[in-house]
């Protein structure tokens, strides 16, 4: 989540969408383009709700502050029902506020969902606070 990896200019319902991909059939794609299921929106919607911002849907993502685009790229892998979520440092940009709202908000989704979260950061504070299993590196070794 270092980088969100979000389309700008297009709505967050559609960047959301995207995650949905993978599960539309290569026929649907090459007659209809991408033509989302009901249930891709469902599914869509719902990882929005999860992560308390469905109401933003319809805005354009670079109208959105940081705190809010993290929460869309985090409702885009959601969309993609997984059962593993890797974070590269998924707070890493962030005032100190947001990213106790943001890792909370995904520590218990996942706890929710039973997924398992793989994160990696530098933040010792929120490593201890929101993680149950820590392995360290120094020098790119395992200590």
């Amino acid at each position: 989540f270092q980088n969100f990896n979000l389309i700008q200019r297009i709505p967050v319902m559609d960047n959301v969408l995207l995650g949905r991909l993978s599960y539309i059939p290569a026929y649907r794609k090459y007659l209809y383009g991408f033509a989302y299921s009901h249930r891709d929106y469902q599914i869509a919607l719902e990882s929005l709700k999860q992560v308390r911002i469905e109401n933003f849907a319809s805005q354009r993502v670079d109208r959105l502050s940081g705190g809010q685009q993290q929460r869309v790229g985090i409702a885009r892998a959601l969309a993609q029902e997984p059962e593993v979520i890797l974070a590269d440092e998924p707070v890493s940009n962030l005032d100190p506020k947001i990213k106790a709202e943001v890792m909370s908000l995904l520590v218990s989704i996942c706890k929710k969902k039973k997924l398992t979260l793989l994160v990696s950061m530098h933040e010792i504070d929120l490593v201890k606070k929101y993680v149950s299993r820590v392995v360290g590196l120094v020098a790119g070794k395992i200590a």
